[in-house]
């Protein structure tokens, strides 16, 4: 298995972090190492200047990156914080040890003015939208979390310090606690508001002003136990880690979009819960102990019972949302169960209620379903067809007495090739042996995923054959009748015009010729219909053999050479290859109709191509040519019986209108099958399958190559 390769933003990201830490760990080194206490406070003081200024400058950065005017407008006034306590503590590190009294308070508002601009920063930082109900558990949320920071921030000073809370000396030991609580529950808040891009960049700021304010507890200790603090021990280092913090955040590379992800969002309720809860059972694991060993103070109680009641509130009102979301939720699945419900009995009874049979198979060829109307027809029990292979059940015998292939059924082809079969016809056998002929159209079952098995709807054609068998011996009867007189008519217009009874007068040949020639038409039209009416009746004698298809090809390119000359047409020979069991004379009729019509439509100078390959158990030739083509609606249309794509065509380019049906009848007879494929105005492809001969039979002579001379006849009439 390949490793997958890490993605660029995450290890610039990394490399970002890493050196972050490292500078981190250098302060630490350099607060705690043996320099003197007045050159680390100096050096140390130098630090919170450069890092603020750093957090300004990567501000800036982020800003100029940003398209979203909302978004640079908050990271403008987040990162705003790092010059303004810059300045601060410039002015501290210059003048803060020569006049306290009067820089001390300017030092002061600087700072908790950088923490104002902080907090209106993340408050104006856009996030995932929200509804109402969520609003008001967010805020809870801060109470809940703001009320824990301030409850331990007020019990570690009063017990760190002297014991009790004096801010008579310094409004900041009252203040920092505070906004401290503030910065830290809107850096919560904006984590758990925040979409999944911006996740892990504003988790890193939470990490940073939960630094700072360790720091700045530490101070207000400091000063509530002494009076004073002093710069340069380890306590700086969560105010410059926040600074370093502060700054990653601006400068982290962004996430791109992964594909499918909805960038809007919000981070899932359970990681809320946990961040929210993680505050609320510090606090509550520090009034209990400190319940137990000291006296709480009354602001400590005041914070803590009214923490204790807003996480109340919060569980009632998450129970109240749980139970509604329950009851839409439950509604919902009922009314779509409901909806489904009636769309499968819909579904079923449309099924049912179908006179044709349906049946699907899964891709191994299983039948999975089959509507009664398919078990009546087949003369199976309710879903005794269900679980059985369909090629080896449904499939009756060929003609010559061979099974039919599984490779060139229509169901095989739907699965494995993904073709679509349209009113082809094939004979099923019934349960007790009988056999029906059905008409069959069979589709590929296939979604986004894949071809699943096929879907096949199949109708009984006994009754359209028995008037199909009728109209058939009408016709023969007739056109046997026909044929005696017009002999006769040949004979005679044969012998005038060939001046048996003296020379005619030019005008009088002109019109014998005229009659001679309609007559012999006549004839070839009748001996059409009696091909197409022995070849469906099966009376057609057929010499079944093994012939080479190349030289089938090749006798069907002699033949038609001069009829191509004629129309200005070139005829090619593509692939030749493969063997065939069938009648040569008939196959090469079948074949010479379509390079007949091929070289009737294709424009002057065109190109007929044929073509012979091998397609699993059967050899499959091909005419193309690049004429005007066939509609889509036409293309099933074209094989039968006196049908032509354009009516004016029999006007224009002659024929009867049979040929195609005549190719088809031949080829079905041998157990093919016989399509076209077309693209109007660009290229027409004629079809069909001969079997190949099986492996045990012995080869016989193969067909000369004008074994069907005489069709050279009727390249002028055929469709």
């Amino acid at each position: 298995m390949t490793p997958r390769r890490p993605r660029p933003w995450a290890v610039r990201s990394a490399l970002l972090l890493a050196v972050v830490l490292l500078l981190c760990g250098g302060v630490a080194l350099l607060l705690t190492s043996p320099l003197p206490p007045e050159t680390r406070s100096r050096l140390s003081q130098l630090c919170l200047v450069g890092f603020g200024l750093l957090v300004g400058l990567a501000g800036v950065y982020r800003a100029r990156r940003t398209r979203s005017r909302r978004r640079r407008r908050a990271w403008f006034l987040l990162c705003s914080a790092g010059p303004v306590a810059a300045v601060a503590n410039s002015l501290s590190l210059v003048a803060g040890r020569s006049s306290p009294e009067v820089v001390g308070p300017v030092v002061d508002a600087g700072l908790l003015l950088a923490m104002v601009g902080a907090v209106a920063g993340m408050l104006t930082f856009p996030s995932a939208p929200h509804t109402s109900r969520q609003l008001i558990r967010m805020v809870l949320d801060g109470l809940i979390v703001g009320g824990a920071i301030l409850f331990t921030a007020t019990v570690t000073i009063v017990q760190l310090g002297q014991g009790e809370l004096d801010v008579s000396s310094d409004v900041v030991v009252l203040v920092l606690p505070v906004l401290d609580s503030l910065v830290a529950t809107v850096a919560v808040l904006l984590v758990v508001r925040s979409s999944r891009r911006d996740r892990w960049r504003l988790a890193l700021l939470t990490v940073g002003f939960v630094a700072y304010a360790v720091s700045d507890i530490a101070f207000v200790v400091s000063v509530n136990r002494t009076g004073s603090y002093t710069f340069g021990g380890l306590t700086d280092l969560g105010w410059l880690a926040g600074y370093l913090f502060l700054a990653l955040c601006a400068v982290l590379p962004e996430r791109p979009p992964r594909p499918g992800e909805d960038t809007a969002r919000r981070s899932g309720p359970l990681l809320g819960t946990l961040l929210i809860f993680t505050f609320f059972i510090a606090a509550a694991v520090l009034a209990v102990v400190g319940g137990g060993t000291f006296a709480l103070s009354l602001p400590s109680q005041v914070v803590w019972l009214a923490t204790l009641v807003t996480a109340a509130v919060r569980q009632v009102l998450l129970i109240v949302d749980n139970e509604s979301l329950s009851e839409q939720l439950t509604r919902r699945v009922t009314e779509r169960t409901t909806a489904l419900r009636q769309v499968t009995q819909q579904t079923g009874l449309m099924v049912d209620s179908v006179d044709d049979g349906i049946y699907v198979v899964d891709r191994s060829g299983f039948v999975t379903f089959a509507n009664p109307a398919a078990e009546r027809l087949l003369g199976h029990s309710p879903r005794g067809l269900l679980g059985q292979h369909a090629h080896s059940l449904f499939h009756a015998l060929r003609a010559d007495g061979l099974a039919f292939p599984e490779d060139g059924c229509y169901i095989t082809e739907a699965i494995e090739r993904g073709l679509v079969t349209t009113a082809e016809e094939d004979v099923y056998l019934r349960r007790d042996g009988g056999e029906v002929p059905v008409e069959v159209t069979a589709s590929p079952l296939r979604d986004e995923h894949g071809t699943h098995g096929a879907v096949v709807v199949f109708r009984d054609m006994t009754e359209r054959q028995q008037v199909d068998r009728m109209k058939s011996e009408f016709v023969s009867v007739v056109s046997h009748e026909l044929r005696t007189p017009l002999t006769s008519i040949r004979g005679s217009l044969g012998l005038l015009s060939g001046g048996a009874l003296g020379p005619l007068d030019p005008r009088a040949q002109r019109m014998v010729s005229v009659a001679l020639a309609s007559s012999e038409r006549l004839t070839r039209l009748i001996d059409d219909i009696l091909d197409v009416e022995r070849l469906t009746s099966g009376q057609m004698p057929m010499e079944t053999a093994e012939h080479e298809a190349a030289t089938l090809v090749d006798g069907v390119l002699e033949q038609a050479s001069a009829v191509a000359a004629e129309a200005g047409v070139v005829l090619r020979a593509g692939e030749r290859e493969g063997r065939v069991l069938g009648d040569a004379d008939r196959i090469i009729q079948a074949l010479l109709n379509l390079v007949a019509n091929a070289v009737k439509f294709s424009p002057p100078g065109g190109t007929v191509r044929v073509d012979s390959v091998q397609d699993g158990a059967f050899v499959r030739f091909s005419v193309l040519d690049h004429g005007r083509g066939i509609p889509g609606d036409m293309l099933e249309a074209v094989f039968q019986r006196f049908q032509q794509v354009d009516s004016s065509d029999a006007r224009e380019k002659g024929g009867t209108g049979l040929g195609l049906a005549i190719s088809r009848s031949i080829v079905e007879s041998m157990g093919g099958r016989i399509w076209v494929e077309s693209e109007p105005g660009v290229a027409t492809t004629f079809s069909f399958t001969v079997p190949r001969p099986e492996p045990e039979l012995q080869p016989a002579r193969p067909a000369a190559a004008g074994g069907a001379g005489s069709e050279t006849d009727r390249l002028d009439d055929v469709t």
